[in-house]
């Protein structure tokens, strides 16, 4: 059997003035910028998959575990907890407070990435949500949000529209 690979193709998309979350979910003309692709190989390695895509002016390896996800319905967004309105340390809820459970692959950067630092990050419970970690998932796909104004700054992960 020969060896296997993956494809990583990442989209970039603007939209021009400023919106909030909610404006721009209604609102916005997303135009895409910019597309490029990867290709490496794709390894299963004991618990998870390794995916190495090694290029001359670039690399990303990814250490990837298989995770089922607390995530939001699509257009949901993260708001201050009622009764807490002006608590800075408030993480939010979602509204609509409805939440769907999706098998994702859940990546980190680097050959030193274990399990414990992808485990229990479902994206149900505000800031402690891990940004620096890669989440796939079948189509929609989901996708991270961020509320931030005044001093509420919250963060979760939603079904994609």
């Amino acid at each position: 059997m020969g060896e296997r690979s993956a494809d990583l193709v990442v989209t970039e998309q603007e939209a021009p003035g400023a919106f909030t979350l909610e404006r721009a979910d209604r609102e916005a003309k997303w135009t895409t910028t910019r597309t490029h692709s990867k290709q490496g190989p794709l390894r299963h390695v004991g618990d998870h998959i390794a995916l190495d895509f090694e290029r001359a002016t670039e690399s990303l390896f990814l250490r990837c575990w298989r995770r089922s996800l607390q995530v939001a319905t699509a257009g949901a967004r993260r708001v201050p907890t009622p009764g807490r309105k002006g608590d800075c340390t408030d993480p939010g809820v979602w509204s609509p407070a409805t939440t769907v459970r999706v098998e994702a692959l859940v990546c980190g950067q680097g050959a030193a990435l274990d399990d414990g630092q992808v485990s229990g990050m479902d994206g149900h419970d505000g800031n402690s949500l891990d940004e620096t970690l890669w989440r796939f998932a079948a189509a929609p796909g989901i996708e991270f949000v961020m509320e931030s104004h005044d001093c509420f700054y919250s963060t979760g992960l939603r079904l994609a529209k």
